[in-house]
């Protein structure tokens, strides 16, 4: 069923519903889920007017038919969490239904984790992305210490001697680049370029919801501990079936394979700046790169080494 259609037939039973004409909406509902078996919006909705009508059993079995469809469908898995509890007076709005969360930790829920190897490609990509959207900030910190160098022949010596405090310029410049973005795509989708496009997301363990601030931010920073000792803690995820590493168990994690789903604005002005400051790192490299083998071309050229 074209996906217009499919919206259009929601609304009509929506629109019933909020008449009080539940029956009828749930009628309206059973026939589109026979005619749209694709659609976990239309279980959802059915698994609402069951629900009215008086018919747990069968919300239950329209909402578990839209969590096989969709497995990180919130609202969802949050009426089944509460079947026991009145229904709202404008459930059927979907009103507020997405800030349920589960009271108790649960077993996670059929989905399957994202494989070691695509999480190794999407570690990968990331690294890269984020490695040269450094680059920029490295160069404007190296042109601060340049111009605070002695001007005479001691600038050499003197850069030598606050080696250690300019690596940890450096440094301190990475960790600050990877905290303004990583924690941001954990947060807004669970999902960082690399992982968008080989699709995976990060979740809560117990709920599959999408991970809080405090989540998203204490994920990135365990994951420092991680990379610890020969990153052991990654290594954990080869020996757990549901393949966590060390900083997914200490932020209650779960990397699951997904669709990819729809980018929000803010996802998208982030992603966006994340690829400028990328490639004008790129260039960056490249230019000096370029300079450096310019370099030894006229260095080989000046000292000849003559026939051997």
């Amino acid at each position: 069923m074209e996906n217009e259609i499919l919206k259009q037939r929601l609304a009509q039973a929506l629109e019933l519903a909020k008449q009080g004409a539940y029956a009828e909406a749930r009628a309206a509902l059973e026939q589109l889920t026979l005619e749209a078996p694709e659609s976990p919006e239309a279980f959802y909705y059915l698994g609402l007017a069951c629900k009215r009508t008086q018919d747990p059993e069968a919300a239950r079995t329209a909402w578990e038919k839209c969590l096989a469809l969709d497995p990180f469908h919130h609202q969802a898995r949050t009426q089944l969490s509460s079947l026991t509890k009145p229904a709202g007076p404008d459930f059927l709005t979907d009103t507020g239904a997405a800030t349920g969360l589960f009271t108790e930790s649960q077993a996670i829920p059929q989905v399957q984790p994202a494989s070691l190897s695509a999480r190794s490609l999407a570690f990968f990509i990331d690294s890269i992305l984020l490695n040269l959207a450094t680059v920029p900030f490295i160069a404007m910190f190296s042109l601060y210490v340049v111009g605070n160098a002695p001007t005479d022949g001691e600038a050499v010596d003197w850069i030598l001697e606050n080696s250690s405090q300019i690596q940890l310029g450096t440094t301190a410049i990475g960790f600050v680049v990877n905290l303004f973005f990583i924690p941001f795509f954990y947060y807004e989708s669970g999902m960082t370029p690399g992982k968008r496009l080989l699709g995976m997301r990060i979740v809560d363990v117990s709920t599959l919801e999408p991970l809080t601030m405090v989540q998203s931010v204490g994920r990135f920073l365990a994951s420092y501990l991680s990379t610890c000792v020969f990153y052991f803690g990654y290594l954990i995820a080869f020996f757990n079936k549901d393949r966590r590493a060390l900083h997914d168990f200490l932020a209650g994690t779960y990397v699951a394979s997904s669709e990819t789903g729809p980018m929000s604005l803010a996802e998208k002005l982030m992603t966006t700046l994340l690829i400028i400051l990328s490639l004008l790192g790129l260039v960056m490299v490249i230019i000096v790169l370029v300079t450096f083998m310019g370099g030894i071309v006229e260095f080989l050229e000046s000292y000849p080494l003559g026939p051997l």
